[in-house]
């Protein structure tokens, strides 16, 4: 992967539950981990099967430069393009070989 495709600004956050509602339930609020540039691909369905993802929903590859800051599976991502905003639930996060500077990162998209 080469970095001068890293071409699409990321945003990086955490779910975080905060405090009970009147009714008895949980709100949740998101705090902002980071923004990153990444190089974001959809999988086609046979990708999406080989990673072990829910076939016929969107999944996407994204590639990250590895920094000191962990990327783990309780944050998401959301990145916006010419279909509106997209957030993504993070499946898995692997080490790329390139003298481990990148992050290969595997997700499906949040349906509400």
């Amino acid at each position: 992967m080469n970095f001068g495709k890293l071409d699409r600004k990321i945003i990086i956050k955490q779910k975080v539950v905060s405090g009970s509602t009147a009714l008895g339930g949980t709100t949740q609020t998101s705090e902002l981990i980071g923004e990153r540039f990444a190089n974001i691909t959809p999988l086609s369905q046979a990708q999406s099967e080989r990673y072990g993802l829910e076939v016929g929903q969107r999944n996407y590859e994204i590639f990250i430069r590895k920094e000191s800051q962990v990327i783990s599976q309780d944050y998401f991502i959301e990145f916006t393009d010419y279909e509106g905003l997209h957030t993504l639930l993070i499946t898995e996060v692997l080490n790329v070989k390139q003298n481990d500077k990148m992050l290969k990162i595997i997700c499906h998209e949040r349906r509400d």
